[in-house]
């Protein structure tokens, strides 16, 4: 389950109840950037899957949805089979975009996934994210 860091400090380490906490800095040294997108249509498609050994944490999620047709459904972006941001299509209705700048980012752990879905023919669900994947 994606979850935020509640104490954000200056240093990578453990809060007195055991909680994780890192810093920008601490992400920018010693991670990696990922940037990763990718299109759904009536599907499901995972952008990225965080690796064995390490953790991801999200900074930006970016989700836009666009149909030609006259249709109803939804699009959304998940992380850890969340849905974090939805878009709803109702007939006459072409398109939407919305996105989340985390403040504080949203980590995933080994195994979990980035996926962007599409619950109809015609919908064109994009998705895209920026994180910093960091070794455990």
């Amino acid at each position: 389950m994606p979850r935020g860091h509640p104490d954000w400090l200056v240093t990578a380490g453990k809060t007195a109840a055991g909680e994780e906490r890192v810093s920008w800095e601490y992400l920018i040294d010693n991670g990696d950037r990922i940037i990763e997108g990718g299109i759904a249509e009536f599907s499901l498609n995972t952008l990225y899957t965080v690796p064995a050994g390490k953790k991801l944490y999200v900074i930006f999620a970016n989700l836009s949805a666009d149909t030609t047709a006259d249709v109803s459904g939804s699009a959304g972006f998940k992380l850890a089979g969340e849905n974090i941001l939805t878009l709803q299509l109702n007939g006459d209705e072409k398109n939407g975009a919305i996105n989340i700048n985390a403040t504080i980012p949203i980590l995933l752990d080994a195994g979990e996934k980035v996926e962007v879905y599409s619950t109809a023919n015609n919908i064109y669900a994009v998705g895209n994210f920026i994180g910093y994947l960091v070794d455990v």
